[in-house]
């Protein structure tokens, strides 16, 4: 589900409207592509990272940020150089989330650098 040290702790338990997990993401550590049946809210709260939705280019994630990924879309996001915490929240009960193919190292980086020009 991950690439390079990533730490998760679930935020809420049955029965709740919503479930969450805060992740801290070591630099360079990352998810892989993933989809969520129900959409997923992103918080960053701390650092500094990347998201990228499918076919479109990479953004620059920072503390503060809020992003709504609508249901079923592919994505990934995780940590530049630096360290980057977030906080995933999902609707509950019925989500379900799809874990797909690695972000490859050459691709991670070119995202990159496409965030240092």
């Amino acid at each position: 589900r991950f690439t390079g040290r990533v730490r998760a702790e679930a935020t809420a338990s049955a029965p709740a409207l919503a479930r969450g997990c805060r992740l801290a993401f070591s630099p360079g550590a990352r998810t892989v592509w993933l989809r969520n049946s129900t959409g997923q809210t992103l918080v960053v709260t701390a650092g500094e990272g990347l998201h990228q939705r499918w076919g479109r280019l990479p953004e620059r994630i920072r503390s503060g940020d809020v992003l709504w990924i609508p249901a079923g879309e592919k994505h990934w996001y995780g940590a530049t150089t630096g360290t980057l915490s977030t906080l995933a929240l999902l609707r509950a009960p019925d989500t379900e989330t799809e874990w797909l193919e690695d972000v490859g190292d050459g691709h991670y980086r070119r995202c990159l650098n496409l965030m240092s020009t």
